[in-house]
């Protein structure tokens, strides 16, 4: 049921649906993972996201 219900890759959000499911996400435990243990999101650095951009 949950992967039926599930935002699909590749799907466009709005900002106040993105805003929602960020909110949805906070209030839910384990949401740092999915059903088959797949990450749902991942930290990385400022000098990570901008590495490939040269902005180092």
């Amino acid at each position: 049921m949950s992967c039926h219900g599930s935002i699909r890759a590749g799907r466009t959000l709005t900002i106040s649906e993105m805003n929602e499911l960020l909110r949805e996400m906070e209030n839910t435990p384990h949401s740092g993972q999915c059903n088959h243990g797949r990450p749902t999101y991942i930290e990385m650095k400022l000098a990570d996201i901008e590495k490939p951009f040269g902005r180092t």
